[in-house]
């Protein structure tokens, strides 16, 4: 059942001084989308930078489109004109802040804010600092120099590095960000199925990957059910319409645990897909689920490598 979804956002523009309120439809309607549509947009400078704000309306079966819609639709719109003006060259656009102005659609649609949230990169992104004993961390020296002697392992845990160096600071945090820290934590997963298959292909190495035993005990686990669940209603597609997110429903509902591991982590390698091959759609917001995913699987494997 579709339900009409008000939101209300702002952004900022660095490097960048601009007024204007758009108020032609022509010109909103540059920002349309399916069902997701401007109603106002209005650029504000303040001096050296330009703060967006603008109103949008969306008819969908839940709320997260029309979060997804915002955070990812009008900014790349944004960013595709301020990328042909000949006269800039350089400026960075931060993530919306954005606001449901109609809450008892969000309950009417049953769709949960924490869900959103985790979906679509508005969870709690600075964390606390993790309190570690000098005993693990010893040990995690000790792992690392029984791991120094695996083939290709330092190229999983260099790209694990990099993948731990972006920004995570929710004052500046984008989706680029995101977007990033997946794909270094894609190339460390590349580097460990590579060298513990012998299968030819990435795809085919995944799904043998996908079949080891402790693996398939880890996404079946607990820990992982939350990302399974974003995943298999995600319509995660490969090619010739092979929808990997139907199947890993189909698999959960049947409790047939190879083929949950197998079509959960082919939902992750659709994400990569769609990064690495410059395919721009919805499927790039799942970054987050396909990081937390991928990273957490490393983290559970090497031990066991």
């Amino acid at each position: 059942m579709s339900h009409i979804f008000n939101f209300s956002f702002s952004m900022k523009i660095q490097r960048i001084a601009l007024n204007l309120t758009i108020m032609d439809q022509t010109l909103l309607d540059t920002f349309k989308r399916n069902s997701h549509r401007v109603v106002e947009l209005i650029f504000k400078s303040t001096g050296d930078d330009t703060i967006v704000e603008g109103k949008t309306i969306s008819t969908s079966d839940h709320a997260a489109a029309g979060y997804m819609y915002i955070d990812y639709h009008i900014p790349e719109i944004i960013g595709k004109v301020l990328s042909i003006h000949k006269g800039i060259d350089n400026y960075y656009l931060m993530d919306p802040h954005i606001e449901l102005t109609n809450r008892t659609a969000l309950i009417a649609s049953g769709v949960s804010n924490y869900i959103m949230e985790k979906l679509y990169g508005k969870a709690e992104l600075v964390k606390k600092a993790v309190v570690l004993p000098q005993n693990e961390f010893i040990d995690s020296i000790n792992m690392l120099n029984r791991l120094s002697t695996k083939d290709k392992i330092d190229d999983v845990l260099f790209f694990m590095h990099l993948s731990n160096t972006v920004n995570q600071d929710k004052r500046t945090y984008t989706s680029h960000d995101i977007i990033n820290r997946f794909r270094y934590i894609w190339s460390a997963f590349n580097a460990l199925y590579e060298v513990t298959t012998t299968a030819n292909g990435d795809k085919a190495s995944i799904v043998q990957f996908s079949k080891k035993r402790d693996v398939i005990a880890f996404i079946n686990s607990g820990y992982c059910r939350e990302y399974l669940d974003s995943l298999k209603s995600a319509n995660l597609e490969l090619r010739n319409s092979n929808n990997v997110s139907l199947k890993l429903k189909d698999a959960l509902h049947n409790n047939n645990n190879e083929a949950v591991s197998e079509n959960a982590l082919l939902c992750a390698y659709a994400i990569r897909n769609s990064n690495f091959h410059g395919t721009n759609d919805e499927t790039t917001a799942y970054c987050r689920i396909g990081y937390e995913l991928i990273h957490s699987l490393i983290k559970f494997y090497l031990p066991i490598f």
